[in-house]
């Protein structure tokens, strides 16, 4: 965990335009038009204190559009770096990575930090205005230039080697060329037995369009009834996630997808990169397999589906 922060650190020593806090680090663009912070706070987890670095981006109210809770909900789906909200009107993006002691993979964490930290501001803010202007998008996407393909791609045995240890341990894993999907039963049937499974999808050939070649995975609940407030679920979730600090980084969001009685709630996480890693793969289905594991622990009457808000909250 030391090396993680102290790396962190190193890095972001380095750059102009950022500057050292009591509890981390800022950096300010366009005339503090966009904040960003990087706070390490210590919180108490279920066995030992957790020490989890938070990032926070906070644009200027007159420069993004007025959203609605269902315009977040679905906003949520192209966010890169975290989870876009509201506070007194204000747009916001949050993620937050607890660090273990003697966390393994040090290097890659804190460079993911220093990368989001950099960037979750300027993608949140554009990613918000192309809500209002097309060209604005374009325009940073050019200047952006990310890189739009791996300079070094996971093989299909990759994906096979993450599956095969997945399911070793008792998981449904299937890989496919370039993915990994995932099913996890909600309510002890699974799909194939009639019941509900929240599906994971993780694939490395889709390209974001503001950050490039990337990680992307999905967690697809069934549809909603039509009664299901899915906006307000999608914001419940991603607020839940954040009082807990023993759980998986936050790097994405809870989101809405299609409408009326086909509407579902996603989880949707995109990790820029262009170089592969069997242990990031791995890292990430564990995260998402953890993640519906919550959901139907948590959260999930079988029969019924989410519960009630006032119940999961």
């Amino acid at each position: 965990m030391k090396d993680v922060i102290q790396l962190v650190e190193e890095h972001l020593l380095s750059f102009d335009g950022t500057q050292k806090t009591e509890t981390g680090f800022q950096q300010a663009m366009g005339d503090e038009a966009i904040v960003t912070e990087l706070v390490f706070r210590t919180e108490a987890g279920s066995s030992a204190p957790v020490t989890v670095a938070t990032i926070e981006s906070r644009f200027t109210p007159d420069l993004t559009p007025d959203f609605s809770a269902e315009r977040i909900a679905r906003l949520n789906r192209r966010s890169v770096h975290g989870a876009f909200f509201l506070t007194d009107g204000q747009l916001g993006c949050r993620l937050a990575f607890p660090l273990r002691e003697q966390e393994q993979d040090a290097g890659w964490i804190a460079e993911y930090l220093v990368m989001a930290f950099r960037l979750q501001g300027l993608l949140g803010f554009v990613t918000a205005r192309a809500e209002v202007s097309k060209a604005e998008f374009l325009a940073a996407r050019d200047d952006l230039d990310p890189p739009r393909q791996w300079a070094t791609p996971l093989p299909d045995m990759a994906f096979e080697e993450v599956a095969q240890k997945l399911e070793d341990e008792g998981q449904v894993a299937r890989a496919h060329p370039g993915g990994l999907y995932i099913p996890v039963a909600l309510d002890g049937l699974g799909m194939l037995q009639g019941g509900d499974d929240a599906v994971i999808n993780i694939t490395t050939g889709i390209e974001h369009p503001l950050a490039g070649a990337g990680y992307l995975a999905t967690l697809t609940l069934p549809p909603l009834p039509l009664w299901q407030p899915g906006d307000a679920w999608c914001a419940a979730l991603n607020k839940l996630e954040h009082e807990e600090p023993d759980f998986p980084p936050r790097l994405g969001a809870w989101a809405l997808r299609g409408g009326g009685g086909g509407a579902e709630i996603v989880y949707g996480l995109f990790i820029p990169e262009e170089e592969g890693s069997v242990t990031v793969l791995d890292r990430i289905a564990r995260w998402m397999i953890w993640r519906a594991e919550w959901i139907r622990d948590t959260h999930w009457e079988p029969g019924t589906g989410l519960m009630p808000l006032n119940e999961a909250e």
